[in-house]
């Protein structure tokens, strides 16, 4: 499996050499770029619910959730590059809204009601990534049979 996993990701890190990552992924920012980065977000976040509160109800605590401020900082480059983009089509602009609308319902149903008090409910520092790769461990290894077998 490793050998596999680590062809593909060598074979995209080839194709993909030389190659700016996307805007939204701040891993190759300095700490100084990604406090301007986040900042900027948070105004467009503030922009965003003064404009759409009808639809967007986002917790004061977004920034804690890692997947929210992900979520939110790729709808932020999309709206950047519909607004810059001179190739830019109605189409685009129609489904930015769209999802931007259901994205907004699952946002609202899963943390609409954080009140950010206990790691409980929410612990972005927690990691149980090898705790659920050991959960499905055997079903992993069902599924690599059947391919592989």
């Amino acid at each position: 499996m490793d050998d596999q996993g680590g062809s593909i990701v060598s074979r995209l890190k080839e194709l993909l050499d030389g190659q700016q990552p996307p805007p939204w992924n701040w891993q190759e920012l300095t700490a100084e770029e990604r406090r301007a980065e986040l900042e900027d977000l948070a105004e467009w976040v503030a922009e965003l619910q003064e404009g759409y509160g009808r639809w967007v109800r986002i917790p004061p605590c977004w920034p804690l959730h890692r997947a929210l401020l992900e979520e939110l900082a790729v709808f932020w480059y999309w709206r950047q590059r519909l607004d810059q983009a001179g190739d830019a089509l109605p189409e685009e602009a129609v489904r930015w809204h769209q999802a931007l609308r259901m994205s907004a319902r699952d946002w609202a149903e899963a943390f609409g009601g954080c009140r950010h008090a206990s790691t409980g409910e929410v612990d972005e520092r927690r990691d149980g990534r090898q705790a659920r790769l050991e959960a499905s461990r055997r079903y992993l290894d069902q599924a690599i049979e059947r391919l592989t077998g």
